[in-house]
């Protein structure tokens, strides 16, 4: 159940396997990269390939370029497919090799045609590859057992790459590797993206999910927690569930008011202050982005994000069944407090644009006006105090049934709720437990950083 399976992908001609050997030129770009054979990586139980030969990545004469260009250039396509009868928990990893002079601070990198995201911001790993200085995670993911996923990638010189010669005539020389381990434990992390849980057989799966953390403004404000959510559900062999991990924005990323918004991955798509901690969902259907409606209302499980905080104080705490308001405001000018998010209010999974963001959740906190933003609240399909949609609710006129369990009518047992604040919550707030530590080997106050996920196999039993 410890033996890892790596499979390295190179596009370029001469290495064994399926080779991925991107060259990126600033000032001299003279790269051509080109896939001739169909090559095939295999492992006991993993086959890795190439869908489309024809379809793969071509630098050449590479300069900095929009990222709405890239979003449009030609991606590599490949599937992985497990072949095993088991689950396995999978890492498609971007290594940077040896030789490589240009930092990955200026790669862009883009999957499966969502959200672009720069490869420094990415979380780092291991490396694999015997030549890797560098490795970050682009995706997580699992497969059941006789289940495969496909996946594009684009990569392109991020448009802000100076002139200088920190960046002139650099080279910039990567390999995508898959880790893949027997597991009936999946765990998730941030990647800027949806990721893919595929059951492996029928039975009771435990699903637990940590919000993220709040950001804040120059001034370095302290930032709230994000929150905890976990419960079971019964799910089929091959049933396919998708994870949306919250992103904790930049401290001091810019200060107010710059041409350039804040963001933060399911949270908000702009904010010229602080922006708060995205929620950390599971839902049974994807988008052309995170925040696309039918994704949103499609989601069954959903712990909230802290809130964004710029003044003394800091955002409010993600919720429970309601986020806390923001703690701290500027006195010299007009402002509002923002308060947190609850189950049925104006900002269904998204926060609105303002000074500062709420934290993204259910429903995200709201915004505040020279004063810091509330938390989201959470969400558990089955559990009590929650207000589920109707499947008929559109993006201006959402309907409520006065019911926990989600339209689809799949629902979680066994459910908990705590808050960033550490409080349990049933129909309302309760003591103060705390809650898991992403191990599990403890507990802590509420959750730090980025979003986290887990999705555990228990067992076939009823």
């Amino acid at each position: 159940m410890n033996k890892k399976y790596i499979l390295i992908l190179c596009i370029l001609g001469g290495l064994l396997g399926v080779s991925l050997l991107v060259g990126v030129s600033y000032a001299y770009y003279m790269v051509s990269v080109l896939q001739t054979n169909k090559n095939i990586v295999r492992s006991s139980c993993l086959n890795l390939e190439i869908t489309n030969e024809e379809n793969v990545i071509r630098l050449e004469k590479q300069i900095p370029i929009m990222n709405e260009e890239g979003k449009n250039l030609t991606p590599y396509t490949f599937t992985i497919n497990n072949t095993c009868n088991s689950m396995m928990a999978y890492s498609l990893n971007l290594e940077e090799l040896e030789g490589s002079t240009l930092a990955s601070k200026y790669i862009m990198t883009m999957v499966n045609d969502k959200s672009y995201v720069n490869m420094a911001s990415l979380s780092s790993t291991d490396n694999y590859y015997a030549n890797s200085v560098e490795s970050r995670v682009l995706v997580t993911g699992s497969l059941g057992a006789n289940a495969s996923v496909d996946y594009s990638l684009r990569l392109w010189m991020d448009e802000d790459t100076p002139l200088t010669s920190e960046a002139m005539n650099k080279s910039f020389r990567t390999k995508v590797v898959v880790v893949a381990t027997p597991t009936n434990t999946v765990n998730f992390d941030y990647t800027g993206t949806e990721q893919v849980f595929t059951a492996p057989a029928d039975g009771k799966y435990k699903i637990e999910l940590w919000g993220a953390q709040g950001g804040s403004d120059y001034s370095g404000v302290k930032a709230s927690l994000g929150g905890y959510v976990s419960g079971n559900i019964l799910l089929k062999a091959q049933e396919k569930l998708y994870v949306y991990v919250g992103e904790s924005p930049r401290y001091g990323s810019m200060s107010c008011y710059e041409s350039n918004p804040n963001t933060a991955f399911n949270s908000s798509h702009f904010g010229t202050c602080a922006v708060g901690g995205g929620a950390t969902d599971v839902r049974t259907a994807i988008g052309s982005d995170w925040d696309d409606f039918n994704s949103l209302k499609s989601r069954i499980m959903v712990a909230g994000g802290g809130g964004g905080g710029i003044y003394i104080g800091n955002g409010g705490a993600s919720g429970g069944l309601i986020g806390y308001p923001g703690i701290g405001f500027n006195s010299t000018v007009s402002y509002s407090i923002g308060t947190g998010g609850t189950q049925n209010g104006s900002s269904f999974g998204k926060s609105l644009e303002a000074t500062t963001m709420g934290g993204g959740g259910y429903y995200a906190g709201n915004s505040g006006s020279g004063a810091n933003a509330g938390g989201g609240s959470s969400f558990i399909s089955g559990h009590d105090g929650c207000d589920a949609i109707k499947e008929e609710s559109t993006e201006n006129n959402i309907i409520h049934t006065g019911q926990s369990v989600h339209y689809s009518g799949m629902h979680f047992t066994d459910t908990v709720m705590i808050d960033g604040e550490g409080y349990k919550w049933t129909t309302e707030k309760g003591e103060y437990t705390g809650m898991p530590s992403h191990d599990g080997a403890g507990t802590m106050k509420g959750n730090a950083g980025n979003g986290f996920a887990r999705i555990t196999y228990i067992g076939n039993d009823k």
